[in-house]
């Protein structure tokens, strides 16, 4: 089973203290936090304050628990779902995830066509791992085809917004850590 502490430790890597860049849609952040989720979490002070403890809360419950990390039986999968959650959103990398196990499944073969719903529940983390257990390095092409279409996502993001070009090459390097 995929252990928070670990997914958390390396997040916190990629994600910083405190920014308030104006390209980012996010807008003002510390640990990756936005004001926005800050806000929904009760948290009433500057973002420059925003406690670390409070942002591992959030991370957990609003990102790990979401994608039902501890659920997961790979590490590195589930820390690649989580980062991907925090960075596009929990829903889009929840599509992602269904559609690259879909796309994997050897047309109902190894598993169950999934739901395409972006919600990763039961059904979808039982899959996963069931996948993760087939033979002919299932695990290894789940998170790496996983990695390719997150960065299909961001190239996409890149060609209709052209100021999120300076994002391009951090996204590229913090998806190549998961890999």
């Amino acid at each position: 089973m995929a252990n928070f502490e670990k997914a958390f430790k390396k997040i916190l890597f990629f994600e910083g203290g405190y920014s308030n860049n104006k390209y980012d849609s996010g807008g003002e952040t510390k640990y990756g936090i936005t004001l926005k989720t800050a806000r929904s979490n009760k948290y009433i002070g500057e973002m420059k304050d925003f406690p670390l403890d409070l942002a591992k809360k959030i991370y957990k419950k609003d990102y790990w628990d979401t994608i039902k990390g501890d659920n997961i039986d790979s590490q590195k999968i589930a820390e690649t779902i989580f980062n991907v959650g925090i960075n596009i959103g929990v829903k889009r990398a929840s599509l992602i995830i269904q559609k690259v196990l879909n796309a994997l499944n050897n047309r109902g073969r190894y598993w169950k066509e999934l739901k395409v719903d972006g919600t990763f529940g039961n059904i979808s983390v039982k899959t996963l791992n069931k996948a993760i257990k087939k033979k002919y390095y299932i695990e290894e092409n789940i998170n790496f085809l996983f990695i390719i279409k997150v960065g299909n996502r961001y190239y996409d993001i890149v060609l209709k917004k052209e100021n999120q070009e300076i994002f391009l090459n951090g996204w590229i390097k913090r998806l190549k850590n998961f890999v």
